[in-house]
């Protein structure tokens, strides 16, 4: 019946709000709430959905709760305020891999605006940025827009974001209808609580990489290499993760469109990390962030503070591990609908490199844009 549908939809939509601006990590057992009471009726909504033609006001469902998150304060991580950091540091002069925010509280060099308050609220200030020379234009062209305005930052930061997951909602569509699956495969993505709140809610950049690499699949399909290099070079300048597609796209060439391909990447890929990388220092400082980030094993903001509380308070450790087994579920699920219909060399490489490729494909294997890799890899091999 459409009154059930459209009850679930209002009920989503108001524990979302909820979970948004009254919810913390200080006080997390109503955060497990929200979160299970979501991802319950998102099973739900999953069933009734493939029932249905009319997906409409479904997909007005997932962009509208994104949009309505870009004011509320990420409150469930502090991966913001490094990014927050990092362009006040550019917006000064600096290079965002030049110093670790200790050193420079430690020499006393000309801070910028409310230097302070924003090193307070850094996870870890002795190490030096790992964020990708895209994330870091981005994050100084905030700072700029936002001309000093603290509270204006966040919301431009969840602004680009939410741009990022629409165009990525429509590159899911438009690939899903190319392969001739089921239109309701797009809320795997779209409605899924965890993407919605690490990435619209938390600030999240890693939807920046995901929505180039969308749109670079995109235009491969279309046959379109020129532009589909394009994109894939922006998203390995976002995330260098993306390179791991490369070897795949090398299989599937000639011998001379390889060396096209690679000249070209080469060429741009340089032209991205170059302004950001052009001393040796740099280079290193920007490795050695990167190592720091992989050893720290920080997959999230969330989950860090999350395992923080676990720690320190016994009595929710339960609780805690509890909800991490239930993330798993949409996983493992999402797992079975990629590989059911793929080819068998398929799952033995996402079991191999799902390892060291991070948080970057951990929250692509809990959608269906995992899908979307699988039937891509299933193509060049």
């Amino acid at each position: 019946m459409k009154w059930k549908l459209y009850s679930a939809y209002s009920l989503f939509a108001i524990i979302s709000l909820i979970q948004a601006f009254l919810t913390s990590w200080e006080n997390p057992i109503p955060l497990y709430a929200c979160y299970a009471s979501l991802f319950v009726i998102y099973f739900y909504l999953l069933q009734e959905l493939k029932k249905e033609t009319d997906l409409k006001p479904a997909i007005l469902l997932s962009v509208g709760i994104r949009l309505v998150l870009i004011l509320a304060v990420p409150n469930l991580s502090a991966d913001f305020w490094r990014s927050i950091w990092d362009g006040k540091f550019q917006a000064i002069g600096f290079s965002p891999y030049s110093l670790t925010p200790k050193e420079l509280m430690n020499r006393n060099l000309n801070t910028f605006l409310n230097a302070g308050n924003v090193y307070h609220h850094l996870i870890d200030p002795k190490t030096y940025s790992s964020a990708a020379p895209i994330i870091e234009f981005i994050n100084y062209l905030i700072i700029k827009l936002s001309m000093n305005h603290d509270r204006a930052v966040p919301v431009l930061m969840k602004f680009v974001i939410w741009s990022a997951e629409i165009v990525s909602i429509s590159q899911l569509i438009a690939l899903f209808k190319r392969f001739e699956k089921p239109n309701y495969f797009i809320f795997f993505y779209a409605l899924n609580p965890f993407i919605i709140f690490e990435f619209a809610g938390n600030a999240n950049y890693l939807a920046i990489p995901i929505c180039f690499l969308l749109v670079s699949i995109h235009y491969w399909f279309e046959s379109k290499k020129f532009f589909s290099l394009v994109f894939y070079s922006v998203a390995v300048g976002a995330n260098p993760a993306a390179l791991v597609l490369l070897p795949l796209i090398l299989m599937r060439q000639t011998l001379k469109a390889n060396i096209k391909t690679i000249l070209f990447l080469t060429i741009f890929v340089l032209a991205i990390y170059y302004p950001y990388f052009r001393t040796t220092d740099l280079r290193i400082n920007y490795w050695n962030g990167i190592l720091a980030n992989l050893q720290n094993l920080q997959f999230s903001g969330s989950f860090q503070f999350l395992n923080w509380f676990s720690l320190k308070f016994n009595w929710i450790a339960l609780s805690y591990y509890a909800y991490m087994a239930f993330l798993a579920i949409p996983v493992v699920g999402i797992y079975w609908v990629a590989i059911k219909n793929s080819k068998a060399d398929a799952k033995n490489f996402f079991s191999n490199i799902n390892s060291f490729l991070h948080q970057w494909l951990l929250v692509l294997s809990c959608t269906l844009v995992t899908a979307i890799l699988v039937r891509f890899i299933a193509y060049l091999v």
